[in-house]
């Protein structure tokens, strides 16, 4: 999260509008109820489609490659919204993921200067 957080505040002084996906990790839902963690899920998915809704291009945060189920859904969503997609690293696991990536940028400057040329 702090890596992550450093990019936004890289970009956000660069004019760039970002959106991060808030740190829930200690919401006390996830050690409550399969319902309540349900919810918690729930919200998040409908809240980063309607984020990625609202950019013109999306940013892959996959440290290491990894991108886990609930990123491979915003992935879909994003392409099938049109939206460019960018990511950090190259796809660990799964090529299909990986050729949906505009480009990787695996430095926020590099990011930047692609944005920039949109």
């Amino acid at each position: 999260m702090d890596q992550m957080k450093d990019w936004d505040e890289f970009l956000k002084a660069n004019n760039v509008k970002v959106f991060i996906p808030k740190d829930v990790s200690n919401d006390p839902r996830w050690s409550a109820s399969a319902t309540e963690k349900r919810q918690i899920v729930s919200e998040l998915t409908l809240d980063h489609f309607d984020r990625i809704s609202k950019h013109d291009a999306v940013f892959i945060f996959n440290v290491d490659g990894y991108v886990g189920p609930s990123t491979t859904m915003e992935i879909g969503y994003a392409f099938g919204s049109g939206k460019e997609i960018y990511a950090m690293n190259n796809d660990r696991d799964e090529v299909c993921r990986d050729v949906l990536y505009l480009k990787v940028c695996p430095t926020k400057e590099a990011l930047l200067k692609e944005l920039q040329n949109v």
